[in-house]
């Protein structure tokens, strides 16, 4: 059994950095261009060098059995839990198509970069569960540019799926084959030193431009109250979808490694990301906006629960 007050005490200063960044964006010591310029090194060099980091020389990793069940793990619980959460949307009064798309994307969607490796490096698993979890992750991109374009936009183009390919998921597909036939040795030891320290950077920093991106939403998207939706994002982000994620890992045959992850994603509150691409698309970026601000307030909290939960059931 985990300590919950442990993962209380490492949740803390994550939420403590989000709102460093809020504050400094809302005081104006951050400018809208440096939050572009912060997040493409964060995307394009921090996060792919952390993903090398994490699945070069990870034996698990070298299971293809295990990277399948990974990237599948992820692309079905994100399309599954956004079906549900579509279907079930007018019980909230949620019936308008595009308002019930963007409801059901942005709940269905949880943070599962940078708020959730945090939790995971803290609790009892094995460092190659890292790996694990960013594999999982590409099963999620591709979820959220094929199944969450079309619930948000109502239609679907390979131009939306090709962005699927971010830099990250490419990290991913190189890193995989490198690891698979051992090639990671031959690399240069000031290269790979290189990378862990630029991989160290991606989660601080990442999760400081997080809170910067979010009071930018916030002015974007103004705050008209939507009870309904606020209560019905936090009911099935932090009820419904993480016990509904944990009885599937207990009933299914996944990896010890891959339900690991579980354990750390059923516990997540919303992704903020969901919000940009839901305005992007033309979605309901207001009710998106609101879901994720309420489901990240009360996320703080529920995180160690169901993580406890999570423990208590899976081993």
């Amino acid at each position: 059994m985990v300590d919950a007050g442990l993962i209380f005490t490492a949740v803390v200063p994550v939420f403590l950095l989000i709102g460093l960044g809020w504050l400094m964006r809302w005081r104006g010591w951050f400018s809208a261009q440096g939050e572009k310029d912060v997040m493409r090194l964060v995307i394009y060099v921090l996060f792919p060098c952390l993903i090398f980091r994490f699945v070069l020389g990870n034996d698990l990793l070298r299971d293809v059995n295990i990277v399948a069940e990974a990237v599948l793990c992820g692309f079905g619980f994100i399309t599954a839990g956004a079906l549900l959460v579509a279907l079930l949307a007018p019980l909230l009064g949620i019936r308008e198509r595009r308002e019930r798309g963007t409801f059901a994307f942005v709940t269905a969607v949880y943070n599962f970069g940078y708020i959730a490796i945090p939790v995971a490096t803290i609790l009892p698993f094995d460092k190659q569960t890292i790996g694990v979890l960013l594999v999982v992750n590409v099963g999620i991109d591709f979820a959220i540019w094929s199944v969450g374009v079309v619930m948000v936009s109502g239609k679907f183009t390979l131009q939306s799926l090709r962005r699927a390919f971010s830099p990250p998921v490419i990290a991913t597909i190189i890193a995989l084959p490198v690891n698979y036939f051992g090639y990671h040795v031959h690399v240069p030891g000031a290269v790979t030193e290189l990378i862990n320290m630029l991989a160290a950077c991606a989660i601080p920093i990442g999760i400081f431009i997080i809170g910067v991106a979010f009071c930018e939403l916030a002015r974007e998207q103004g705050a008209r109250l939507r009870p309904n939706v606020a209560i019905g994002a936090v009911l099935f982000r932090h009820g419904l979808l993480p016990a509904l994620m944990l009885g599937a890992a207990w009933l299914l045959p996944f990896s010890p490694a891959v339900k690991n992850v579980i354990i750390v994603h059923a516990a997540m509150p919303c992704g903020i990301f969901p919000v940009v691409l839901a305005k992007h698309f033309g979605g309901a970026g207001n009710l998106a906006f609101q879901a994720v601000a309420a489901s990240s307030a009360v996320g703080f909290v529920t995180i160690p629960l169901w993580v406890q939960v999570g423990f208590s059931i899976l081993h």
